[in-house]
């Protein structure tokens, strides 16, 4: 079954195109030009679009397909490439969950939200002055991220016997890649908000953080690990939804 899909994408919206699917996007202003940020879920992408595929063929292909003289082709295939982004349906019915605090705020989109979504989710975070997204990392998927505004620090852990420590300086328009697992977290070191676009290749992000993974030991266990004593461990208040600390000492490092 044929069916056209029409909307309209505004400033802040999230659209997604399954593989495969043909779709194209209009600028539908009459002045200034339209900037998208793209995620895909390979890193090496692939597309066709109708000149380069159309062009491929002959013209007695083409010709047949339609069941017209090859001669109708004749000037068809030789048009310029199109512009194709994409088209999702009923995407402003959609209101994807967001978890919003003091110290910064979330939001996504994954399949919990748009059933479509398979092989990828993407999330809008933003975390407030002073505070820093805490230590974690995600087991089943990588993440690349685009810095819309402010300046931060990322710092990433390697999985080798040196514990070495990466640590990147993001600015508008940076854009950076953290390896499936890798530990890492981010840090907000200006006054104003820094605002990132994350894109991750599954439909469903999971994260294990530093808190959650200290309190899931009993003190005996984390005691024995760190080669202390069990009154010397911190106590560690539990909050599940606790993505974003303040940063009260003066370098987190």
């Amino acid at each position: 079954m044929k069916v056209n899909i029409a909307i309209h994408v505004n400033e802040g919206q999230v659209f997604y195109v399954p593989s495969g699917y043909l779709h194209h996007i209009e600028h539908l202003k009459k002045i200034s030009t339209t900037d998208l940020i793209i995620g895909f879920s390979h890193e090496l992408s692939e597309a066709f679009n109708f000149s380069t595929a159309f062009s491929a063929m002959s013209s007695s292909v083409l010709g047949n397909t339609i069941q017209l003289p090859a001669a109708e082709w004749k000037n068809v295939i030789r048009q310029d490439e199109q512009t194709i982004i994409g088209q999702m349906k009923n995407i402003r019915s959609v209101v994807p969950p967001a978890l919003i605090l003091p110290e910064g705020s979330v939001k996504t989109a994954s399949k919990t939200c748009w059933s479509i979504l398979e092989n990828m989710s993407i999330s809008f975070l933003c975390i407030s002055r002073t505070s820093m997204r805490e230590p974690h990392w995600h087991p089943e998927t990588a993440e690349i991220g685009y810095v819309i505004d402010g300046y931060a620090r990322l710092t990433i852990l390697a999985p080798n016997s040196s514990h070495r420590l990466n640590t990147f300086e993001l600015k508008n328009d940076d854009v950076y890649f953290v390896p499936r697992a890798y530990p890492h977290y981010i840090e907000n070191m200006e006054d104003v908000e820094v605002q990132i676009l994350l894109f991750f290749d599954q439909a469903i992000v999971n994260d294990i953080s530093y808190q959650s993974s200290f309190l899931a030991y009993s003190r005996e266990v984390l005691a024995a690990s760190f080669k202390c004593d069990s009154t010397q461990l911190p106590n560690i208040p539990f909050n599940r939804q606790n993505l974003f600390v303040k940063r009260v000492n003066p370098d987190a490092k």
